[in-house]
């Protein structure tokens, strides 16, 4: 979720989800809160899914 225009904001109405931070780069939210901040495109699916399974 998120966008350009309202990036962050728009997590509000999520549970978790990632919003684009930098070139390559994403912030992983639960909600409006931030989990981790400039995590590489490639690795966020993965760490998002242990975010969400708690393993």
């Amino acid at each position: 979720m998120g966008c350009l225009v309202n990036g962050p904001g728009e997590m509000a109405g999520a549970d978790y989800g990632f919003v684009g931070s930098d070139p390559g780069k994403v912030s992983l939210y639960k909600g409006e809160n931030i989990l981790y901040r400039n995590v590489p495109e490639e690795e966020a699916p993965d760490i998002l899914e242990m975010v969400i399974t708690k393993r």
